[in-house]
């Protein structure tokens, strides 16, 4: 059964939110600029299971996991993926 705490995450940073990865200011090989937006199945795949392992277990493949899915999404704060990894390595260092 998942925790009050992690049900609020998982309810705050839904799948659909984020398997949405957009990456802005691409350069094309005219020399012009733009964006694009592309859906992961990789994020889809891996993403509950790795919010609920380092979340809720506490375990560091999990939480790696979460941090990689941030790094295809080029490290963009405002992304939900990223978002829930940094709330999730601030929950992880209090408890250590």
């Amino acid at each position: 059964m998942l925790s009050s705490s992690l049900t609020t995450y998982v309810q705050s940073y839904p799948l659909e939110n984020v398997i949405s990865i957009q990456y802005f200011d691409l350069y094309l090989s005219d020399g012009s600029r733009t964006q694009l937006t592309l859906n992961s199945d990789t994020i889809k795949y891996n993403y509950y299971k790795a919010a609920i392992g380092c979340l809720q277990y506490k375990d560091d493949s999990s939480c790696q996991m979460l941090g990689n899915m941030c790094a295809l999404t080029l490290f963009n704060e405002v992304s939900s993926i990223c978002q829930l990894f940094k709330a999730s390595s601030a929950t992880q260092s209090t408890l250590t």
